[in-house]
């Protein structure tokens, strides 16, 4: 009994269905650890030295986009100011 014919196909794409999607957005810092680390591996395990310049043609390396907080406001600060008051009781 094989894996050929309808029957077979429509197993294959049930169970490729089933597997969940293993990708999800990574932040650029931690490509470039993943990417360092690889390096690595190939010059103590392989003896293969890759250069920074060869790494930088082939692979594009998403630039980390920064945040521009917001200043805290007035109403903001006093409820923080207040909270720990409101949660936490002294010791007895």
């Amino acid at each position: 009994m094989g894996l050929k014919g309808s029957s077979g196909d429509s197993y294959i794409q049930r169970q490729i269905q089933a597997i969940p999607y293993p990708f999800k957005a990574l932040n650029p810092v931690t490509i470039r650890r993943y990417l360092n680390n690889i390096r690595a591996y190939f010059e103590e395990v392989g003896e293969f030295e890759i250069s920074d310049r060869r790494i930088s043609k082939r692979v594009k390396i998403p630039k980390a986009s920064k945040v521009d907080l917001e200043p805290i406001d007035v109403e903001e600060l006093r409820m923080l100011c207040e909270w720990p008051h409101l949660k936490t009781r002294p010791y007895t």
